[in-house]
């Protein structure tokens, strides 16, 4: 470090830029108040700083000095303690793009914690490093952060590293501000107020804070509202080329096969080198079930995992899924799982969440016994605690937060208990009972439900009720705030169904979406809550059309369904896969898709497409193809009618095959989607990902992507000698020269200058 970089640094803890006085051999600097004075020195080219007679490198000075590292490593260790219960997971490592070049090229992780570790230890120069941590939700990704922060504390601590990890919660957030939630997280959760955010940042990319953002919710990279974009542009933009950051998310947005989503994420990075690495948890399978079940007290663990394997089957969630196997051994160590607990969740469908949670209820209604009543009976039945904790998780929903404080949690549930025309003492017993409800935690003073899918299942509740009662102004603020939760939205739609109509529960939505037509989070939950109920119909009479207006589906909302005498209009279709999907009788009018994936035939009759847009089809070689008249020949020969004037009509995929694009363009398209895992490419990584077309890649296509500026070269940091590349022209003029060349590789090229 120079002292012109240690100047830069210290200027992010200082007070004000002005308080630092910096000589060639004196330090004079005020930080939080305290006036900081020390001695420097250069010894072999490295800065050294001396301060009452102990003398250490700058970069080192500064962790421990300024910004009180060792501090924060206690703060970690007192409010994070560790989990006497905690399971190690297995995994699946998808490594670094010059380790593993091929997407698909997995390798299976049976200690998660030591492999996680061992890579968040790797600070490649001049690089930053996003690890990405995916599972589905309640698989562990949580309790598996505070569990690694604990350890590289302790690490710390012991002198045995140098870095620590900081556990920072996001909440699934679409909106947020890096500054405020990790300043929030350093002085509400850690009881640490002793860093700006600039500070933080520069310890990020100094190597010494690895930070843990927990909730990362990228699924919405496809969005149009392009919150994740800049969220995840943001955070590396903040690293700079240097840096970790662990990244706990559903899934990796570099596993995303549409180019045009990923292409305004991919720019928000400019020219900083970013590289992306993935571990995705496993379920538990039957060892670590038993092991945990041991953990927590139970004596015959084998014998209980036989007993619910037997009713349930081995691999259900409920012994694999780690939220789940929590409550069933809390309810085992009450002696309730041969208390018709298990008997009450359904083995064979979808729903067997809802009766889960409706088991855990019912154990818990029969203890809120009402005291004032002459024989005690329970003070709510079971359906009425459904209501109030999804009138408690609508509260959180429209405030954008998952805790609460105890006055909040206590106004709302008197406006239930009242609403329910309950005698007061009822409604007080309600009120104290709620917060020390079994599926209601506490942080820091505050409540909040003892897992996001509790949270997410009773918004799903709560939505489904306004829906169920065409409650027009609680729906939209509902619908407007952020997208729903997948939980949130499957549950509403199987409480909608069981409690209302499909018909009116449409029209409730599609005026919805007429009331906000440029609010994008009411047409996105609108459409996914219409498509599952639509997949789901109920209806007797087939000749009843149902019409469903300007809204927008997500990322594979057709595939695989089956959808009957259904009228789309002026709807907005992301990239949809229909392997496997079913449209009889259907009508798409004045509807825009993305993409449309027919590699698998799907089953359509009579579907008719009018005045209809498709910016894209994959076809069953899994070619892309862009060219309009080849679009409408392909839809046409899975079974479309294309209502197109002016286009050809061609009845088979291998009559359209003749009119797709040449190897050269098909080659360009895979090179752009390994840039999506690293900005940065070394020869031999594109040499192994190309396989069999490297020879054409490199011979005849790089040339001339190299001569019109489309790739240049960057200086190669490694062993040995190759060359390294990166795109010199953003990724989006990239994808739309793609579309625009009919499928030409001359054409393309003319798109840009020489």
């Amino acid at each position: 470090m120079t002292l012109d970089e240690f100047q830069q640094v210290l200027t992010t803890f200082a007070d004000r830029p002005a308080d630092i006085d910096l000589d060639r051999d004196k330090l004079l600097v005020a930080i939080r108040d305290e006036m900081v004075e020390a001695d420097l020195s250069v010894h072999a080219g490295d800065l050294f700083v001396a301060e009452q007679g102990i003398k250490m490198r700058a970069p080192r000075w500064i962790a421990e000095r300024v910004a009180r590292m060792p501090l924060l490593a206690d703060r970690i260790l007192s409010q994070i303690p560790p989990d006497p219960f905690f399971i190690d997971p297995a995994g699946k490592l998808t490594d670094r793009l010059d380790r593993s070049p091929h997407d698909d090229q997995e390798l299976d992780v049976v200690d998660v914690t030591t492999r996680l570790l061992g890579l968040l230890d790797e600070q490649p120069a001049g690089t930053a490093t996003g690890l990405y941590l995916t599972s589905d939700a309640g698989e562990g990704k949580t309790t598996l952060i505070r569990h690694l922060s604990h350890i590289q504390a302790k690490k710390y601590k012991e002198k045995k590293s140098d870095w620590l990890l900081v556990p920072i919660s996001l909440g699934g957030r679409t909106l947020l501000r890096f500054d405020d939630v990790i300043t929030g997280t350093l002085t509400n959760t850690l009881r640490f107020p002793f860093l700006y955010y600039e500070a933080f940042v520069t310890l990020v990319k100094l190597g010494f804070v690895v930070p843990a953002l927990d909730g990362f919710e990228e699924m919405f990279v496809e969005s149009p509202a392009g919150d994740a974009r800049s969220a995840l542009g943001s955070l590396m933009n903040m690293l700079d080329s240097s840096g970790r950051a662990l990244i706990a998310a559903r899934r990796a947005y570099f596993e995303y096969k549409n180019l045009h989503a990923s292409a305004p994420l991919y720019e928000s990075f400019g020219d900083r080198s970013v590289e992306f690495v993935r571990l995705a948890l496993q379920r538990w399978d039957q060892q670590r079930f038993i092991l945990y079940a041991k953990k927590r007290g139970i004596k015959d663990s084998a014998a209980l995992f036989d007993d619910v394997a037997e009713r349930l089957g081995p691999s259900h969630p409920v012994l694999t899924r780690a939220v789940l196997v929590d409550r069933l051994i809390e309810a085992a160590s009450n002696g309730d799982v041969h208390n018709n607990f298990i008997d009450a969740v359904d083995a064979h469908t979808e729903d067997y969440f809802r009766s889960f949670v409706r088991a855990i209820i019912t154990r818990e209604s029969y203890k809120w016994v009402d005291k004032a009543s002459d024989p005690p009976h329970p003070l709510l039945s079971v359906d009425q605690h459904h209501e109030l904790l999804a009138q408690i998780a609508l509260e959180m929903w429209r405030n954008e937060t998952a805790l609460l404080n105890a006055e909040v949690i206590d106004l709302v549930a008197e406006i239930y208990a009242e609403s329910k025309h309950m005698e007061p003492a009822t409604i007080m017993q309600t009120i104290e009972r709620v917060k020390q409800h079994a599926l209601i935690a506490t942080t820091s003073g505050k409540f909040r439900f003892d897992h996001d899918q509790f949270y997410d299942f009773f918004l799903g509740v709560g939505i489904a009720s306004q829906v169920v009662a065409a409650d027009k102004a609680g729906i939209s603020s509902s619908l407007r705030v952020a997208r729903l939760p997948d939980l949130a939205v499957s549950t509403a739609v199987r409480c909608v169904l069981q409690d209302g109509n499909l018909m009116s529960a449409i029209a409730s939505l599609n005026t919805a979406c007429s009331d906000h037509s440029y609010a994008p989070f009411v047409r996105e939950n609108s459409g996914s809550m219409a498509v599952q109920l639509l997949h789901m119909d109920p209806r007797n009479d087939l000749a009843d059309m149902v019409s469903v207006c300007r809204m927008t589906f997500l990322v594979d909302s057709l595939g695989p369904r089956e959808l009957r005498n259904v009228e789309f209009h002026e709807c907005y279709f992301h990239r949809t896969d229909l392997a496997n999907s079913l449209l009889h009788n259907c009508l798409f009018e004045r509807c825009n898709f993305e993409q449309i994936d027919v590699s698998i035939r799907p089953d359509v009759k009579n579907t008719k497409m009018y005045n209809c847009s498709c910016h894209s089809v994959i076809m069953s070689d899994e070619r892309t193809v862009f060219k309009p008249e080849v679009i409408a020949a392909l839809l046409a020969s899975v079974g479309f009618e294309i209502n197109e004037p002016g286009l050809p009509a061609v009845a088979s995929e291998s009559a359209a095959a003749e009119m797709v694009k040449e190897e050269r363009i098909a080659i360009t398209e895979r090179m752009c989607r390994t840039f999506q895992r690293s900005t940065r490419v070394n020869e031999d990584t594109l040499l192994q990902r190309l396989g069999g077309q490297a020879s054409l890649f490199f011979d005849d296509v790089l040339p001339s992507l190299r001569q019109r500026g489309v790739v240049i070269e960057v200086p190669y940091q490694g062993k040995g000698r190759q060359r390294r590349y990166r795109l010199g022209v953003p990724l989006r003029e990239v994808v739309e020269s793609i579309d625009r060349s009919d499928g030409k590789f001359t054409r393309f090229l003319e798109h840009f200058s020489d």
